[in-house]
């Protein structure tokens, strides 16, 4: 048995978990809660699927008596992972990270520009793109690759 909580705030999270190993088990944890039974002893992988997270995959060794008790899978919110890559680039180019209490992927731009002489459009493309995962109505994991592409463009 487990529960599976929100990266950011340690709130149970709604999820669908999928083992896969000696036997396979679909589960939806519509209140974060899970309970298994009878699981076979082996390995195992536990798939996480929660929405506006990434996709959390683990490894899961069962012992021999079949029982795993007291487990908490944390997935990474999309929206704190654009934060972060997002803040990593800024840091990395400008030597210092964003500070998210004041700042935006807008405001930080301008800092960003002064300090590469040229990639303008793809500095403005990269803080689009974030901006967009972070203050749509929902951040999906297709929106935080959208993100890393743009950022790898700017990076180049």
């Amino acid at each position: 048995r487990g529960v599976v909580l929100h990266g950011e705030t340690g709130r149970p999270l709604p999820a669908l978990l999928v083992l896969s190993g000696p036997d396979n088990h679909e589960i939806e944890a519509s209140t974060g809660r899970f309970d298994v039974r009878d699981l076979a002893a082996g390995k195992w992988q536990v798939i996480v699927r929660a929405p506006e997270h990434e996709v959390l995959t683990l490894a899961l060794s069962v012992p021999h008596d079949g029982t795993y008790d007291g487990c908490e899978l944390l997935p990474h919110s999309c929206r704190a992972v654009v934060r972060g890559r997002f803040s990593a680039m800024i840091a990395r180019h400008t030597g210092r990270a964003v500070d998210w209490r004041v700042e935006t992927p807008a405001l930080v731009e301008a800092r960003w520009m002064r300090k590469r002489r040229r990639g303008h459009g793809a500095i403005r493309g990269a803080v689009n793109a974030t901006d967009a995962a972070l203050y749509g109505r929902r951040t999906e994991p297709s929106d935080l690759e959208r993100v890393t592409q743009a950022l790898a463009e700017a990076d180049a």
